[in-house]
């Protein structure tokens, strides 16, 4: 009966996160050992990578300024915007990477890492859907990027990220 709780558990962490949230686009992996530790400090590590998420998604704010990318198409090609595209996909897939480990220890961290967990969540997937979206029509149109709805796509990246960064302090239990 225990056995088939963690198996429920596991495949409910692993559907939470889409697969496109990946690189590999693989689920997230089983945490290991460490996991099963009774004196491996959880609350520490899920604040680690809460700031971690925190940190990349700053980047991301940087590199997914839709304004910035349209004032760019009048002097770059769209190599730069793909150069700037594939920078956003790649803090995006580590947030992912995150999280997949955050969703793995939900149940024993603080209370209030586990609001934050929930809260971010749906932003994350959000902004890997739109990254690779982004990163599609950019492909299909490349000489005429600006003028299609990547702006909007990532403008909505830009949204996403700067709303993970407003989350509760990391030093603070509220």
């Amino acid at each position: 009966m225990r056995l088939s709780n963690c198996i429920t558990y596991v495949l409910a962490a692993v559907l939470v996160v889409p697969a496109g949230l990946l690189a590999s686009q693989q689920p997230c992996q089983g945490s290991g050992s460490a996991a099963m530790s009774k004196t491996w400090n959880f609350p520490a590590e899920a604040t680690q990578l809460l700031n971690d998420v925190r940190a990349k998604s700053e980047d991301v704010v940087q590199q997914s300024d839709a304004q910035t990318l349209l004032n760019e198409h009048y002097t770059t090609d769209w190599t730069h915007v793909g150069y700037q595209l594939a920078l956003v996909r790649s803090d995006v897939n580590a947030m992912g990477k995150d999280l997949c480990r955050l969703q793995a220890i939900r149940r024993v961290a603080d209370p209030w890492q586990q609001r934050e967990i929930h809260r971010i969540t749906p932003r994350l997937q959000d902004m890997a859907a739109q990254t690779e979206a982004s990163i599609v029509l950019l492909n299909n149109n490349q000489q005429s990027y600006w003028s299609t709805g990547l702006p909007n796509d990532m403008a909505d990246v830009y949204r996403d990220a700067v709303r993970v960064q407003l989350g509760p302090a990391s030093t603070s239990g509220s």
